[in-house]
């Protein structure tokens, strides 16, 4: 779903992550496509799916690696995407806010 949430907020194709930082935290998922606002409730049903991958890749990853999962990646000014799979961070990343890689 796209969709912009409050009046006063940037046209599609024009949001950035500025924008995206300035919304509240209110649990909806948001990601950018090149400037288009791309808003969707949070993963619900492949939680359990995804819980058994990120201990099995826990089980593998070396001691610099933690698995992580609802981390925002930020591509550039335009693209902002939340995967929704766990996946390995190296540790030297670490002093990077949670929120952004």
């Amino acid at each position: 779903m796209t969709a912009a949430l409050h009046d006063g907020q940037p046209p599609s194709g024009e949001w950035t992550t500025d924008d995206l930082d300035a919304l509240p935290d209110d649990g909806r998922r948001r990601e950018l496509l090149d400037g288009v606002l791309l808003v969707s409730p949070s993963p619900a049903a492949h939680q359990s799916i995804a819980g058994r991958l990120m201990v099995a890749l826990e089980a593998e990853c070396p001691d610099e690696y933690e698995v992580t999962q609802g981390v925002e990646v930020r591509i550039n000014r335009t693209r902002s995407f939340i995967p929704d799979e766990p996946f390995p961070v190296n540790l030297s990343v670490a002093h990077l806010t949670p929120r952004y890689l």
